[in-house]
């Protein structure tokens, strides 16, 4: 799921600029934010998600607190809603596309199976005709 959207590097460096630079303290929203993104890049496989946040972990060789910006995933959903819509969110956005393609799979099977029947239609008439 995860690893069928993100790369390794895609995903540490989402984990990191939600930890350093947006200041998201909850590892939770973070794992959240993490399959809300392969959601939104239309992941349709089981996901699962595990960060571990170490207790003063040095970031480019200085000490970094991780609750000194504020944002993180509340504010990413925030800006997500007023960009997509009140009650959208990737999950339910993933599960639009899907249905989606469903119609659409549908459509062209119901196309497909008309286009069929059409032509051995044809197939019978021509025969009738050869053996008249």
């Amino acid at each position: 799921g995860i690893w069928d959207r993100l790369s390794s590097r895609d995903c540490a460096d989402l984990v990191r600029d939600l930890a350093y630079e947006e200041g998201e303290t909850d590892v939770g929203l973070v794992c959240e934010e993490v399959i809300d993104t392969a959601l939104e890049l239309d992941s349709r496989d089981n996901m699962t998600c595990c960060v571990v946040f170490f207790p003063d972990a040095e970031r480019d060789g200085t000490s970094t607190s991780l609750d000194t910006v504020a944002g993180g995933v509340l504010q990413r959903r925030m800006d997500r809603e007023e960009s997509w819509g009140a009650d959208s969110t990737p999950a339910k956005r993933a599960q639009l596309r899907v249905d989606e393609r469903r119609r659409k799979r549908d459509l062209i099977g119901l196309q497909e199976a008309k286009v069929s029947k059409v032509h051995r239609q044809r197939q019978q008439r021509g025969l009738h005709l050869y053996m008249e």
